[in-house]
């Protein structure tokens, strides 16, 4: 099989050498400069979004933060703690409404005694056994204010609100402060208070207004499948309410540990931070999240590569360019020069020199031509001289003339000045001269 080549001049395949030279190592150095590059930002944006999850929990903790001065307050004062002395419903009903009055974002808010027994509500009393795994009764044990992130039923939740038992399939996630109440040395109750994070935009919006990044609240039993219970209201949010937790986070949530990396989040590549969310039991019950969308990455990197080659794209035309001038002028120039010379030798110009002055192979191959230009017109002219000889054998019957005329063509085919013929005589046998060049007396000295 024979391969065809496009028929290009010295400079055309110059310029695609030195092109290929250039853009092959461009290229690949193009390649990996996206690749460091990207993934520099990428740890750059995970450190940087680590950050934003610890500012996140702050917020996450600034209505418990709120919660615990309001309690704190309302359980040291005498009439409260006469209230809970007396296991007066009535009187410590008025005190939970004005808690919520206060604090309009409170979605739970009981009164219970040492036993646990439900003594007020804002809404009906109630003497209900209050189950809220160990931060109750932590707060009764130890007489300090407790406060824990628990999963609570959707019972639990109707039997403060009845209109919030329709929105849960399962299960709330609620943020408890617990004040204990103590009086003359001795706890009479608590003040229980709780804020309902599932399906609450507040969280998310105040996370995103504050940082720009989108908020994500998981809730549920991580071995089995945790839900999306809250994020932002903001349009174009990749997260939506009641999404399942991704499986990628599954694993690492589930055994109490954090994950930080990239996400395929609803086909968008999204950077996102996550910590488990741990009740009173210190049992994993969902996860805090935030994330950014990665695309912006990509696109940083991909600017920054591009503006760098264009720049060296450019830079390496025009030296490709500069560089195919030189070689043209050094290389073409006397390659032209030679075909030339080569081409009107052809025709017959046997007296075609060619002068080169490169200092490099081109000259010695100018050098080599005209060497074979000059033995090519010796032999040229050698052959013309036996040519002569022959005609003139053919030509003449005189034997002097013959001589003569050959002799002259020896000596100049020779090179010689002088010469002569001698003949044998026919009957003595005796060399006599007949024809000469020259001398006598050089002729009988030779």
């Amino acid at each position: 099989m024979t391969l065809v080549r496009p028929k290009l001049g010295v400079g055309q395949k110059t310029l695609i050498a030195f092109s290929i030279v250039f853009w092959l190592p461009v290229s690949v150095m193009a390649a990996m400069l996206f690749f460091l590059t990207q993934t520099q930002l990428h740890n750059d944006a995970i450190s940087h979004i680590k950050v934003q999850l610890k500012a996140a929990g702050e917020v996450y903790a600034e209505r418990t933060h709120q919660l615990k001065g309001v309690l704190n307050q309302l359980s040291q004062q005498q009439q409260t703690q006469r209230l809970f002395a007396e296991k007066d419903s009535q009187g410590l009903r008025e005190i939970l409404q004005g808690i919520s009055k206060e604090n309009d974002f409170v979605t739970i808010v009981l009164a219970v005694d040492e036993n646990r027994q439900v003594i007020g509500q804002r809404n009906r009393v109630s003497s209900d056994i209050l189950n809220i795994n160990n931060v109750l009764t932590d707060a009764l044990t130890t007489g300090a204010m407790t406060h824990s992130t628990e999963l609570v039923s959707r019972e639990f939740l109707g039997s403060e609100n009845s209109e919030l038992k329709k929105l849960f399939k399962d299960v709330g996630l609620v943020q408890f402060v617990v004040a204990p109440v103590r009086l003359s040395g001795k706890v009479h109750g608590a003040l229980v208070v709780g804020v309902l994070l599932s399906d609450d935009p507040w969280l998310g919006n105040t996370i995103y207004n504050r940082f720009g990044v989108q908020m994500t609240l998981f809730a549920g039993s991580p071995s089995e499948l945790s839900f999306l219970h809250s994020t932002s209201s903001v349009p174009h949010n990749a997260w939506q309410l009641w999404q399942p937790l991704p499986v990628l986070l599954q694993e690492q949530i589930s055994h109490g540990k954090p994950f930080y990396g990239q996400l395929p989040i609803s086909g968008i590549d999204t950077t996102v931070a996550f910590e488990p969310l741990k009740d009173s039991r210190n049992r994993v019950v969902g996860a805090m999240g935030i994330s950014t969308e990665s695309r912006s990455i990509n696109n940083i990197a991909l600017s920054l590569i591009g503006k760098a080659g264009l720049v060296a794209a450019l830079l390496g035309l025009l030296v490709s360019i500069a560089l195919t001038l030189i070689i043209h002028h050094d290389i073409t120039r006397p390659l032209n020069s030679l075909v030339g010379a080569m081409q009107r030798f052809g025709k017959g110009d046997l007296d075609t020199e060619i002068d080169l002055r490169t200092g490099d192979q081109l000259e010695a191959l100018g050098d080599g031509f005209n060497t074979m230009a000059r033995v090519i017109c010796q032999r040229e002219e050698r052959l013309k001289k036996h040519n002569r000889i022959t005609k003139l054998l053919m030509s003449t019957l005189d034997i002097d003339e013959l001589l003569n005329q050959t002799l002259k063509a020896v000596l100049e085919v020779t090179r010689y000045h002088s010469g002569g013929n001698y003949l044998k005589e026919k009957h003595s046998k005796i060399l006599v001269i007949h024809a000469y060049l020259g001398t006598y007396d050089d002729i009988q000295s030779m």
